[in-house]
């Protein structure tokens, strides 16, 4: 996934304000997910190395904004037996 634009209000490092919380593979797995939050010049690429990739967004509403524009694209990996 890439993150292309984010104008997402930020409340401190711990973005407790409005965030994108992104996590490769499920819960279960016990893989970390991370939050960003605020201003991004640029893109940022997501790569997820299992089944899937969450994306949540979570806002306290308290301003408006343009917020987030985010592409994906899915690769089927398949092993090769050798033949």
């Amino acid at each position: 996934m890439v993150i292309e634009a984010m104008r997402i209000q930020s409340c401190g490092v711990s973005c407790t304000c409005d965030f994108l919380e992104i996590q490769n593979g499920s819960f279960a797995d016990g893989t970390r997910s991370r939050r960003t939050c605020g201003f991004l010049l640029g893109s940022v690429t997501y790569y997820s190395y299992s089944d899937s990739l969450k994306v949540m967004f979570v806002s306290d509403g308290s301003v408006g904004g343009p917020g987030f524009r985010a592409t994906y694209t899915q690769f089927n990996y398949t092993v090769s037996n050798g033949k």
